[in-house]
């Protein structure tokens, strides 16, 4: 392994553990959007079924890279 594939698996680990703390918040926690000085506030189920199934496409895209290294 180059040391150039190495850093770029550092990379993406950190990219992969900071997406499964953003499915983590957006399972447990509270949604809001902040938008040229407003706060709107995400409450409907659907948005958070919107945000969690591209995170997760997301989350297993970087795995996919990662194991391709």
């Amino acid at each position: 392994m180059t040391i150039e594939a190495l850093e770029r698996g550092q990379k993406l680990l950190k990219n992969i553990e900071d997406y499964e703390e953003k499915i983590d918040c957006v399972e447990h926690g509270a949604i809001s959007v902040h938008w040229d000085g407003k706060v709107v506030w995400l409450e409907e189920d659907i948005f958070r079924e919107i945000i969690l199934a591209q995170l997760k496409k997301d989350l297993n895209f970087l795995k996919e890279r990662f194991e391709q290294l």
